[in-house]
């Protein structure tokens, strides 16, 4: 529908990759340079949901396969379970004691 060798599956994790991928910058200044709960709690959502994508990536693959001439399988795979671990390793980060008294720092 969309036209293009990609499958039409691969529209929705592409459309919250873009989103995602727009928002870094205001992330990573709010990152730096702000505190607070409210500062914690958007970094731990936007991570959460930067995880869920990579999810949904790997299931969009397993459901509905990228064709070989875009891409093997297991590339696909590969990348998009690498990048969703440094995501979860990222969200653990903020649970460690010393990143939340950071964050909720007076």
């Amino acid at each position: 529908a969309f036209g293009g060798p990609a499958p039409n599956a691969w529209f929705g994790p592409w459309l919250s990759d873009a989103i995602l991928g727009f928002l870094v910058p205001a992330v990573l200044f709010v990152f730096w340079k702000c505190k607070g709960a409210r500062v914690w709690g958007f970094l731990v959502i936007y991570n959460s949901i930067g995880a869920f994508d990579y999810s949904q990536g790997l299931l969009t693959q397993a459901l509905s396969p990228m064709p070989i001439e875009m891409a093997s399988a297991s590339t696909v795979y590969i990348g998009i379970g690498i990048f969703m671990f440094f995501q979860l390793i990222a969200l653990g980060l903020l649970f460690q004691r010393d990143i939340v008294d950071h964050y909720f720092e007076k």
